[in-house]
């Protein structure tokens, strides 16, 4: 099998072809729950199988491994074009700003954010890929590829995937045929039931019970139902399907966070008048708190997310001193990396400038300022992900606003628009080094890898382009609504809005709760860089908590539901455990799907 084979026509229309589904199902599940998902798994699975039949009657075969890779590279490319801003930058500007764009525009702006973070990737493959930095998701996606095709990597992939593991422990292994039935029986109960719930406008059903709150200044107490302040049994298995594939401890986390924040923080801000309450309130008191707690939620999620990038970056830096990595740094001086990167830097920085100060009216020295920042904090993400599996794009988004938000105050549209090139580029950085580390695993080209990424974001632009407009028509109305609640919009406007304004009025008490909820989030960092590992699992997740915090209460108990799932089937059924994130996938997959050609048909 030679490189220039693996760049096959089937190979790169495969990738493009799930690409967009799973660009859709990013987009949908962003909006909904601010989170994400590496669709890598579900596009090996999928590709496979599909040319186990295609290559039958065609005459051609299943894929090959490398082509395989080929089309993961592709796929999640695509997928992770949610990262560029539709689901957090975005909407945001538009909600500040009234700003919108054209869907040629939008897509053209997500790509100029993706190849901002593909050109730093591009910058540091060689230095990533000879350091010892793991790339778990990477080293993950070549475990199942060597798994489906029967074909030894370059290395031992079991010393990187079991090295947390207790001596003795194996991983159940599950043939990769039995993983692609179970994700299709997923993407199929998934899709029945949001088609069902939705088409029938079936209702949340609620949960009994009250709690009493005694206003002050008032002769009684009033009852506040569960019901009225939000909990329910959400009949949506893609929150259930979130749980399953982020775990136990944010499923949790997220329960916790809900239990304390609903059942004990908002009664506390009705009892004190925080917030007005109508004499004869006929609406959720949900929706009487939801913006105080906002400001908290967010502060806990920023401050956790800051403070554990902060602390990651520094056990990064201390390790390769330690080891004595230095020397790979030379690899990504401007002359070893060569004139056609330097071409391509200049290149895409110029139209990242240019698009800045053309569709968002940004001064050239902050827009200009904006990409060098990015360059830097992605180079940093880059880092941290391959250590830890998790790309920091929002704390990097963050950093991008406070700096901005000092250095050019009560300017919201280059507060935001800056900050979305940094994040966007640190996800797109770190989806292409995890895949160039599968590509490394298994001997594949990273020219063609590199290939098959800028196919996958430009069609992950374009279906961008096309259906956040569908899903998103009026950002302002829907943005926080139970249908789209949107947290990630949410955090980066309010964000936005703080550094934003010389006169920020804020609700009586909420700057005391910013102050604690930032106390939390840094606290409960700190313990978790110090503590071992057995006991870092029973610390509850600080950016979970602060999610809580910003969604309805029937939406965390929905994600406990599939962490706490997650865990009873590895206890109780350890030889199912594989299954856990390929069905938790197939519940994100189906309904996402589903509810975006119902927002398109104007049914969702």
């Amino acid at each position: 099998m030679t490189e220039r084979s693996s760049l096959t026509a089937r190979a790169l229309v495969t990738g493009g072809l799930l690409g967009v589904p799973l660009a859709v199902c990013n987009i949908y599940a962003g909006l909904k729950i601010g989170w994400g998902f590496n669709m890598s798994v579900a596009a090996v699975l999928i590709g496979f199988v599909s040319w186990r039949g295609l290559g039958a009657l065609t005459g051609g075969g299943p894929l090959t491994i490398r082509e395989s890779n080929i089309n993961q590279t592709a796929a999640s490319a695509a997928a992770s074009i949610s990262s560029a801003g539709v689901v957090a930058a975005i909407p945001a500007l538009t909600i500040m700003t009234g700003r919108t764009l054209s869907p040629v525009a939008l897509a053209t702006w997500l790509l100029s954010v993706s190849l901002v973070g593909i050109i730093v990737a591009i910058a540091l493959r060689r230095s990533m890929m000879s350091s010892e930095l793991p790339f778990p998701h990477g080293v993950a996606a070549a475990e199942l590829l060597s798994q489906l095709h029967q074909v030894p990597v370059a290395t031992s992939i079991a010393d990187v995937t079991n090295s947390d593991k207790a001596d003795g422990d194996e991983a159940p292994t599950v043939s990769g045929a039995a993983r692609s039935v179970a994700l299709v029986i997923a993407i199929a109960l998934s899709a029945v039931v949001k088609a069902v719930v939705e088409v029938l406008s079936l209702e949340r059903p609620t949960m009994p019970g009250w709690i009493s709150v005694h206003r002050i200044r008032a002769r009684r107490a009033r009852r506040l139902t569960f019901a009225k302040l939000g909990f329910g049994i959400d009949p949506s298995l893609l929150m259930v399907g979130a749980g399953a594939v982020a775990g136990p401890r944010v499923g949790v986390s997220m329960g916790l966070g809900a239990l304390v924040t609903w059942l004990v923080i908002a009664p506390h801000i009705l009892q004190q008048r925080m917030v007005s309450w109508p004499k004869h309130a006929v609406v959720l008191y949900h929706d009487l708190v939801k913006d105080w707690l906002i400001w908290p939620g967010v502060a806990l999620m920023v401050s956790a997310s800051l403070s554990g990038f902060l602390i990651s970056t520094g056990k990064v830096i201390y390790k390769r001193r330690r080891d004595g990595h230095e020397a790979h740094a030379a690899t990504t001086t401007p002359s070893a990396l060569g004139w056609r990167w330097l071409l391509g830097a200049a290149g895409v920085a110029a139209l990242s400038t240019v698009l800045q100060v053309w569709l968002f009216e940004i001064v050239w020295w902050v827009a200009a300022g904006a990409v060098v920042l990015s360059f830097l904090l992605a180079v940093v993400a880059a880092r941290v992900s391959g250590e830890t599996g998790i790309t920091p794009k929002g704390p990097m988004g963050k950093l991008t606003q406070l700096t901005f938000g000092l250095l050019h105050p009560q300017a919201p549209a280059a507060n935001l628009m800056t900050a979305c090139v940094t994040a966007g580029a640190a996800a797109q950085c770190g989806d292409l080094l995890h895949d160039l580390k599968t590509g490394a695993l298994i001997g594949a080209s990273p020219a063609r890898q590199i290939t098959a990424q800028l196919v996958g974001v430009i069609i992950g632009a374009i279906v961008a382009g096309v259906v956040y407009p569908m899903l998103m028509p009026d950002p302002v109305k829907l943005i926080g609504t139970d249908a789209w609640p949107a947290p990630a919009v949410q955090m980066w406007k309010a964000v936005a809005e703080l550094l934003g304004s010389k006169n920020a009025s804020l609700a009586p008490g909420v700057t005391q709760a910013i102050l604690i909820a930032s106390g939390v989030g840094l606290t409960l960092s700190v313990l978790e860089a110090v503590a071992s590992k057995g006991w870092r699992r029973y610390l509850p997740g600080p950016a979970s908590l602060g999610l809580a915090m910003v969604v309805p209460p029937y939406i965390s108990l929905a994600i406990a539901a599939g962490g706490i799932g997650a865990w009873l089937v590895a206890r109780l059924s350890p030889r199912r455990v594989p299954y856990i994130v390929v069905v938790g996938s197939g519940f994100i997959a189906g309904e996402s799907l589903v509810g975006a050609v119902l927002a398109a048909l104007g049914a969702g």
